[in-house]
């Protein structure tokens, strides 16, 4: 028997810690979904051994609660959990996973 990883684990996580999304494919429309923000540290060593530091920030989304699957360049409106203001991100990589799941790489549009 197949397991609804989507009911019985995406559902309740999401909405346990899930945010409201507004989602804006480049196709047109305006959405509303939830997701997970993350962002994490990132350092990466350039060729002359120097340092250059950010942030790699990814939004988890529930594929069977989305419109249509997210492309390159479409714009996700997300509440900052610090701030408290909502900031744009652009998607710049789209990761489908097996448990029906798909995590978005994004970069801040300010």
């Amino acid at each position: 028997m197949p397991v609804d990883f989507d009911k019985l684990l995406l559902q309740p996580c999401h909405d346990h810690l899930g945010d409201t999304v507004i989602y804006r494919p480049k196709a047109g429309g305006v959405f509303k979904v939830t997701g997970i923000y993350t962002s994490q540290f990132l350092a990466v060593e350039v060729a002359d051994q120097t340092i250059v530091q950010g942030q790699d920030q990814t939004i988890a989304l529930r594929a069977s609660k989305l419109p249509q699957r997210p492309r390159a360049g479409d714009v996700l409106t997300v509440r900052d959990p610090v701030s408290g203001r909502d900031r744009d991100f652009e998607i710049t990589e789209v990761m489908p996973e097996s448990s029906g799941e798909i995590m978005v790489r994004v970069v801040s549009r300010e």
